[in-house]
């Protein structure tokens, strides 16, 4: 980002104020669930997932008229801050909009302040007495009375908005840079699709998945932990994009009675077999080495044990491809909230078999292109990370002692 960052040019005229001082403070609330009259109309419940960092104008939760009446309301141009849970979500209410008891809104006395908030809450430094002052329970929380006596950096109305205009021509280019990585991702996504519905079609042969494998069986349910001693116990994070990934890996909290008919080995085939998310139900990777130490599975999961690593590999390619995802959506059943699959319906699903030397190519490719698709992934992503920590840079620079001048 080539821009500077102003200096405040009266910095006699430059402070700090607490939130209390330049704005009235508020702690919503949320109406009676059971009056269901007070629900269903226009008016935004705002929680803090909806607090993104930029305007609010929309919630998922609607009230009517009647629910606005009994709602703590932030007028247009109040700043939202998170002050229980995940700390220091911001919004600024484009509209009048009720929010719940998550949340504390500063209205502040002069509106034309508002916008100055709403980037003074977001700085690091403004983070970082948030939750320095949060309660050292299970859930982080900031009362009222703490958050109002918190501190930010405060100017007359004409240095506010010469460095608010700077922040925000700042921002725009970096938000444009942002949706151009944003689209990349989509457009990653959509040719990864496009790759493996590639490898499926062909007038082939199909063999039940079922006929490709030895034995099929479920997982233990012992409880697990990350800092537990015992085995390495899989899990569906554990299953990404196809591969089986140990980034995010828990151990047994128990004795786990393991022999070598139980332990994972290369070619084991493992699908997610219940969850509440219809995108993981039947997602599935292949074991396709030797672990270093024993490792198992979670309940959540089955196995099935592939025969020989050449249909292994191939399963591993066109499992999750769109054609064999929607065989495995339309067996799936649902009950409270959760979508399953089991061994017997899974068993069955047909997968399409090509010649062996004409599978060997195909894989070949697809693990070209994906390898390809991971590297552009992987770029993408260390870009949007580095443009978030320039946004957090920018608005540091604006709200030191050091670049903004306040005593």
């Amino acid at each position: 980002m080539s821009g500077r960052m102003p200096m405040a040019k009266d910095r006699e005229a430059c402070s700090s104020s607490t939130l209390q001082e330049v704005g009235e403070i508020v702690t919503g609330s949320t109406p009676p669930k059971a009056q269901t009259h007070l629900y269903g109309g226009s008016f935004p419940l705002v929680k803090p997932g909806e607090l993104l960092n930029c305007v609010v104008s929309t919630a998922d939760d609607k009230l009517t008229d009647a629910g606005a009446t009994v709602a703590d309301v932030a007028p247009e141009g109040s700043v939202l801050v998170s002050c229980i849970g995940n700390l220091g979500k911001v919004g600024l209410a484009a509209r009048p909009v009720a929010f719940n008891q998550q949340i504390n809104a500063i209205i502040p006395h002069d509106k034309s302040s508002s916008r100055w908030l709403f980037y003074a809450v977001q700085a690091p430094s403004f983070r970082a007495q948030l939750n320095s002052v949060a309660s050292a329970t299970t859930i982080s929380i900031v009362n009222k009375g703490k958050f109002s006596k918190l501190r930010i950096p405060w100017a007359p109305a004409d240095e506010q908005q010469r460095i608010v205009a700077e922040i925000e021509k700042q921002f725009t280019r970096l938000d444009a840079g942002v949706a151009s990585l944003k689209r990349v991702q989509t457009a990653l996504k959509r040719y990864r699709a496009s790759v493996l519905k590639a490898a499926c079609e062909g007038e082939w042969e199909s063999a039940t998945l079922g006929s490709l494998s030895l034995q099929s069986s479920y997982g233990t349910s012992v409880k697990c932990s990350y800092q537990s001693p015992g085995i390495p116990v899989l899990r569906i994070p554990n299953i990404q994009n196809g591969r089986i990934d140990l980034t995010d890996l828990k151990f047994s909290t128990s004795a786990v009675d393991l022999d070598d008919e139980n332990t994972l080995k290369p070619n084991d085939f493992l699908i997610v077999r219940t969850n509440g998310s219809k995108d993981l139900i039947g997602r599935g990777a292949v074991v396709l080495s030797e672990f270093n130490r024993p490792h198992f599975f979670a309940s959540y999961l089955i196995r099935f044990r592939i025969r020989d690593r050449d249909t292994a590999k191939w399963l591993s390619t066109v499992w999750n491809s769109e054609n064999l995802r929607k065989q495995i959506l339309a067996i799936a059943a649902t009950s409270a909230g959760q979508y399953n699959v089991n061994q017997t319906n899974l068993s069955k699903v047909p997968i399409p078999m090509p010649p062996v030397e004409q599978r060997m190519r195909i894989v070949a490719e697809v693990e070209r292109r994906l390898s390809v698709i991971k590297e552009l992934e992987a770029v993408t992503s260390t870009e949007l990370q580095r443009s978030h920590r320039l946004r957090q840079s920018i608005l540091n620079r604006a709200f030191t002692e050091r670049t903004f001048g306040y005593r």
